[in-house]
C-alpha cells in the first residue's frame, strides 16, 4: 500500500499536469469568442494552434534529453515558473504556488518514497547503466528514430494525438457551424472528453498492467499493445457514432456519452504508447525514447492545427471528420502491426549483458 508521502507525490504530479493542461489548452476554450468578436478565419485559428503545438512539442523533445542529465525536480520547478510568467491572472498564480508546493514534495531518488531505482534494479551497476556505450544525445535519438518498432509506435502516437486534439480543439466548432448544436451542448461534450480521457487512462493502465503479468502472457509490451488495440476498435466506433449519428435533436444524455466514449478511448492507447515507448528500450535511453515519442505526438498536434483548418475551409468540418474517422482505422492497422514486431533495441541491450 503507498504511504502519504508517495500519496503526496502522486497528487502534486497530477494536480501539476492538470495546471499545466489548463495554461496550454486556455486558448482553445475562447475559440467560439474569438470567432465571433473578431472574424478571423479558421486558417488564422489553426496557425495559432499549430504554433502552440510546435512551441510545445520543442520543449517536450528537449526536456526528456535533459531529464536524464538534471534534476527532474528543478526542471518541473522552472516549467511552472515560466509557465506562470507567461500566462495571465488565476492561470499563472496556480502554477507559481504548485512550483512551490513541488520545492517541497518532490524527490529525485525513488528510495525516498519507498520504490527501487529502476536501472539499478535491471543492471546491477549503476555506473555502467547511464551511458553504457558512451551513446550522445543524437546518436540515441537516432538509434530510436532508425527501429522500426518505435518507429511505427511514434506514426500511431501521432496519428492518435492528432485525432484527440481535432477532438478537442475544433469538434464544438463541427457542432455548432454543421450540426447547430448550441454552445452549452458543445462545451459540455467537450467536457464529456476530458473526463472520459481520465477515466480511459486510468482504466487501460489497471488493464495493461494485469493483462502483462496474467499467467501465459508472451511480453509485456506485446500485451500492453494488445489492449491499446482493442482500444482503437472503440476509437473507430465512437467517431463513427459522433459523426454520422448525432445530431441538435439527439438525447442529450447519448451526446454526452458519445463524447465520454471518445476521450475514453482515444487517451487509453496515448496512454499505453508512452509506456509501451519506455518499456520497449534500456534504462539509459528511456529520455530519449520518451522524447521522440513526444515529437511523433505533438507532430499529429500541429498537424491537427492549420492543416486541418485549412482542409476543412475547402471540404467542410463534415468531411474533415470523415477522414478522421479513417485514421482511427490506420492506427487500428497500427497497433495490430505492432503485436506482431519487437523492439530491437532491448534485444541488443540484453544480448550485450549476457556477453
Amino acid at each position: 500500500m503507498p504511504n502519504f508521502r508517495q500519496l503526496l507525490q502522486l497528487a502534486s504530479l497530477y494536480v501539476g499536469y492538470g495546471l499545466s493542461v489548463f495554461v496550454r489548452k486556455s486558448f482553445t476554450f475562447v475559440l467560439p469568442d474569438v470567432i465571433n468578436s473578431t472574424g478571423v478565419e479558421r486558417s488564422q485559428l489553426g496557425l495559432v494552434t499549430s504554433s502552440q503545438c510546435i512551441a510545445y512539442s520543442v520543449s517536450k523533445f528537449f526536456s526528456g534529453f535533459l531529464a536524464d542529465q538534471y534534476r527532474p525536480k528543478l526542471l518541473l520547478q522552472l516549467s511552472l515558473i515560466g509557465s506562470a510568467l507567461t500566462a495571465f491572472a488565476f492561470t499563472a498564480c496556480s502554477a507559481l504556488v504548485l512550483a512551490v508546493i513541488f520545492t517541497v514534495t518532490l524527490q529525485e531518488d525513488p528510495s525516498q518514497f519507498g520504490l527501487q531505482n529502476y536501472q539499478e534494479e535491471h543492471s546491477g551497476d549503476k555506473d555502467k547503466s547511464i551511458n553504457k556505450k558512451d551513446e550522445t544525445n543524437i546518436s540515441q535519438v537516432t538509434s530510436v528514430f532508425l527501429d522500426p518498432f518505435l518507429f511505427l509506435l511514434g506514426i500511431s502516437y501521432l496519428i492518435l494525438c492528432g485525432i484527440r486534439t481535432c477532438m478537442m480543439d475544433w469538434s464544438h466548432l463541427y457542432l455548432i457551424e454543421e450540426k447547430q448544436f448550441s454552445p452549452i451542448l458543445s462545451s459540455t461534450i467537450a467536457s464529456s472528453m476530458e473526463v472520459g480521457g481520465i477515466v480511459g487512462s486510468i482504466v487501460s493502465g489497471i488493464w495493461s498492467d494485469k493483462a502483462s503479468i496474467s499467467p501465459g502472457s508472451v511480453s509485456r509490451v506485446k500485451c500492453r499493445l494488445n489492449v491499446a488495440r482493442n482500444f482503437c476498435f472503440g476509437v473507430t466506433l465512437s467517431l463513427y457514432l459522433f459523426v454520422h449519428h448525432m445530431h441538435h435533436y439527439s438525447n442529450e444524455i447519448f451526446v454526452v456519452l458519445v463524447g465520454f466514449a471518445i476521450g475514453f478511448f482515444v487517451y487509453g492507447p496515448l496512454t499505453i504508447s508512452g509506456v509501451a515507448a519506455l518499456e520497449s528500450v534500456p534504462g539509459h535511453m528511456c529520455g530519449a525514447a520518451s522524447s521522440v515519442c513526444s515529437a511523433f505526438g505533438n507532430a499529429g498536434g500541429v498537424i491537427a492545427g492549420l492543416p486541418v483548418t485549412y482542409l476543412a475551409s475547402h471540404r467542410g468540418w463534415h468531411q474533415t471528420f470523415v477522414y478522421i474517422c479513417y485514421l482511427s482505422l490506420v492506427s487500428l492497422a497500427l497497433f495490430w502491426q505492432l503485436g506482431r514486431m519487437q523492439c530491437q533495441l532491448k534485444q541488443d541491450d540484453t544480448k550485450d549483458k549476457t556477453s
